[in-house]
């Protein structure tokens, strides 16, 4: 889902952030960027990207490992291949939580943790 949404904003980096927490946390390849101005520089630093997607899987995550909050796990993997670079396997996972907005019954999903990694095969 987020990928599909990350290739779809690949060219409109600016309006990822919207998908976060403003204290959300993203781990791209073991390398850490927090905040809505970190993630927007660094989605601003990515060059176009083509994201097919191969697995996904989410789950509910148990109310006591999260105090209360609605909280969905998200598992997905494929390719991808960013402009200038050979394609690559990789995985992501996300915490996406259920945000309460003032003006809807609907809650607004917003993702909580991110972790994006490569998976570079031994040959």
């Amino acid at each position: 889902m987020f990928v599909i949404l990350l290739m779809f904003f690949s060219r409109l980096s600016q309006n990822l952030t919207r998908l976060y927490l403003d204290k959300a946390t993203l781990v791209w390849n073991g390398n850490a960027v927090s905040g809505n101005d970190a993630l927007a520089d660094f989605f601003d630093s990515l060059p176009s990207s083509e994201f097919q997607v191969q697995t996904l899987d989410c789950q509910p995550v148990h109310e006591q490992a999260t105090q209360g909050q609605t909280t969905l796990l998200v598992v997905t993997g494929g390719t991808v291949k960013f402009e200038g670079n050979k394609q690559r396997f990789f995985n992501q996972n996300f915490l996406l939580t259920a945000q309460a907005t003032p003006n809807n019954d609907q809650p607004v999903w917003k993702i909580a943790s991110d972790c994006f990694r490569f998976q570079d095969w031994s040959s």
